[in-house]
């Protein structure tokens, strides 16, 4: 016999005047004002709208995709009440947070979200990408960009949207070939001298992730002075190159 999902109500969002309940995804329910929605969203201004029907009875359940700690977030931003410390909620609930802001219109939230995210940039490069090329911000995605540099091809696969990865792995191709031919310019200039072994091989002490973590550091260096270091010149093309 299969188990029927028990549902809890939000503690923050338990209004006895509630005239909508909402559902998250976790089977958190929500008793929210209909007025608080339809001033703060553009998709929840009729309720018919979210569920393809005038709602007539308070207490019939509005089920939405998202999960309650997303929902919990953005409703926070409906209510007259102080806008939440995004550094104090779970980068990823703000990722999700982000989506749903765009997906239900709500204005109030994506401001503070947009300067989460610029904030997050060192620490959440891929994430703040797929956000920044989902909202087709040049400035924000080229400033991720560069920091991807050297990342793995594998977490941006399972991290950046199908577009996103697909214009991400041209970017990351064009950065490689520059960093392979930074490296050969090293070895040239005797700056990155190869060690060869008793056994025949040989091995570099600058590998080329470490050149690829010299290049992001030094990227608004090397735009301005067109050399790195001012031992290799670098392609215009290379140093030109943005994401978007």
């Amino acid at each position: 016999m299969e188990s029927v999902p028990t549902t809890t109500i939000s503690e923050r969002f338990c209004a006895p005047d509630h005239d909508v309940i909402i559902q998250s995804s976790d089977d958190v329910l929500f008793k929210l004002h209909r007025k608080n929605l339809e001033v703060h969203s553009l998709v929840f201004s009729d309720a018919a709208a979210v569920t393809g029907s005038v709602i007539e009875n308070k207490d019939e359940i509005v089920e939405l995709s998202e999960d309650s700690a997303t929902l919990d977030v953005l409703f926070r931003y409906m209510y007259n009440q102080p806008q939440p410390d995004l550094s104090a909620v779970d980068f990823l609930v703000v990722t999700r947070l982000a989506v749903a802001a765009e997906k239900y219109t709500v204005n109030a939230a994506i401001p503070a979200i947009l300067i989460h995210m610029a904030r997050s940039l060192e620490d959440h490069p891929l994430h703040v990408l797929d956000y920044a090329f989902r909202n087709d911000n040049a400035k924000l995605a080229n400033a991720a960009a560069e920091l991807t540099v050297g990342l793995s091809v594998c977490d941006a696969h399972s991290l950046l949207s199908q577009d996103a990865f697909a214009a991400w792995i041209l970017y990351y191709d064009r950065w490689s070939k520059g960093v392979r031919a930074l490296l050969s310019a090293l070895i040239d200039k005797n700056v990155a001298q190869p060690i060869y072994s008793r056994t025949g091989g040989v091995s570099y002490p600058v590998s080329q992730s470490t050149l690829a973590t010299v290049a992001r550091w030094k990227f608004a260096e090397v735009r301005s002075q067109r050399s790195l270091y001012n031992i290799v010149d670098l392609s215009d093309d290379f140093l030109d190159h943005t994401f978007m």
